[in-house]
């Protein structure tokens, strides 16, 4: 479509006014894409050219500088290659015109590219590579945006040291120009913070390095390193009579550094909460106090630390906490056995023990005086057991009206309960019922042929 209007054609800061043919509309659909050694960018012809398109234009510009820099199109493509050899990280201003013999039309809305610039590394396990930009001698370009990709193994992590930090930002100015970020966090541009060692806790990680649109800096050099993880630690654990779980603490077989620490994370079933504790490289034992979970079950763990990145979890160590009370009567002697927190709702998912033994070997008897259980069927759910017989159990909330007597000086009474109900509890009585009579071997001796008549006289204890 051909357009016939007056207009003015304007060139540099000279005007001319006439009627006719019009300068085309821009081009459309500008698109930009970012090879390796070039940009390419690409468009459609104007939507009204008004008249033959002699020549396309295209200008870019790389920021923050402003010259400009013009490709001709003469041979009626409509694409144009722009060079990005040495300008790696650089963000690229690109328009394009079309001309028609009446003159230049208006440019294309900008479009923007930035040119690659970082690279992907990847390092086996204790491998170490330098990361130095710029990788040649000279300063770093203004306005530049790289990013580099680290790898390693699942089973490591990354330490960088900065060797050299040479962006020339002053110690007092924040790092908000020019700076370097591990991981898109804190951002590093003094000299100051050369030596200083950074820990990314994944097997991937990036580096980013940003200038601002000033004057350029120098350089920096950082050395990355891949250090394996510390193995599982070995865990072992002995019972203590005082309400104490003893762990014993072995390091790894396999380290790469020093170790800074362990971390022990132990959990009380079947829904208590999970503790940690962190410990020095030198100490190997640990207590867990178990004085108001006693009987439960206690789940625990141990990692061993490189920095603040922890290794491989050892295996989960299962212990039950001691429930266990020993008890001594005297004859004619008795003793109370409550349930855990009774007369309240005792704890979930604990075995105890009473172990009862009396003196002089007299027998000993069991009375129920309070007792609630959950009733469950065959008594599947939370029971009391007696040595004396322990395939009968007793639980639910009627209470046994009986006096279990034995013919046995030391019995055993044995609590459990599951992880779903809780009751009151119960209440026991073992009592030592007397003195029994124990029957003495006399001396045997070798009596003459005579004949003696003797009486022997049993004097019992009161």
């Amino acid at each position: 479509m051909v357009s016939v209007r007056k207009f003015q054609l304007c060139l540099w800061a000279m005007c001319i006014s006439f009627e006719g043919l019009t300068v085309p509309f821009p081009p459309r659909n500008v698109t930009i894409e970012v090879a390796t050694h070039h940009v390419i960018v690409k468009w459609d012809p104007p939507i009204e050219p008004n008249d033959a398109i002699t020549i396309y234009v295209v200008s870019y510009s790389i920021l923050p500088d402003l010259r400009v820099t013009i490709n001709y199109v003469t041979d009626g493509s409509r694409f144009s290659l722009i060079p990005v050899e040495g300008r790696e990280g650089r963000l690229f201003k690109i328009q394009v015109q079309a001309q028609n013999k009446v003159g230049l039309g208006n440019p294309s809305a900008a479009r923007y590219a930035r040119i690659g610039c970082g690279k992907t590394l990847w390092l086996n396990p204790s491998a170490s590579t330098p990361l130095i930009y710029p990788e040649t001698e000279g300063n770093y370009n203004s306005g530049i945006l790289c990013q580099w990709t680290l790898f390693t193994k699942e089973t490591c992590f990354f330490r960088i040291t900065f060797v050299t930090l040479q962006l020339m930002v002053p110690d007092n100015k924040p790092c908000i120009e020019d700076y370097v970020t591990i991981g898109n966090k804190e951002h590093f541009c003094h000299a100051q913070e050369e030596e200083r060692i950074v820990v990314c806790r994944d097997s991937k990680a990036t580096v980013i390095f940003n200038s601002d649109i000033w004057a350029p800096g120098k350089r920096f050099n950082l050395l990355i390193m891949s250090i394996k993880l510390p193995g599982p630690p070995s865990l072992s654990y002995t019972l203590s009579s005082d309400n104490a779980i003893i762990l014993k603490l072995s390091p790894p077989t396999e380290l790469t550094l020093p170790l800074s620490g362990y971390v022990i994370r132990y959990s009380i079933l079947p829904d208590g909460p999970t503790f940690s504790k962190i410990m020095k490289p030198n100490m190997f034992h640990f207590s867990i106090n178990t004085k108001h979970v006693e009987g439960k079950v206690i789940l625990m763990n141990v990692t061993a630390r490189i920095y603040d990145i922890e290794g491989v979890t050892s295996n989960l160590l299962k212990v039950r906490a001691q429930c266990q009370r020993n008890i001594v009567l005297e004859p004619n002697g008795a003793t109370d056995i409550y349930s855990p927190n009774y007369p309240n709702h005792y704890p979930l998912g604990i075995i105890c023990t009473w172990r009862i033994r009396a003196k002089r070997d007299v027998p000993l008897s069991v009375k129920f005086l309070d007792f609630q259980l959950e009733d469950s069927y065959r008594c599947t759910g939370d029971y009391i057991t007696i040595s004396t017989n322990p395939d009968e159990k007793f639980c639910g909330a009627i209470l046994p009206f009986r006096i279990i007597e034995t013919d046995v000086a030391s019995l055993d009474v044995t609590f459990i309960s599951n992880n779903e109900d809780q009751k009151s509890g119960f209440h026991l009585q073992v009592l030592a019922r007397g003195t029994s009579v124990q029957v003495l071997a006399l001396p045997q001796y070798k009596l003459p042929s005579h004949k003696y008549r003797c009486s022997i006289v049993l004097a019992l204890p009161s």
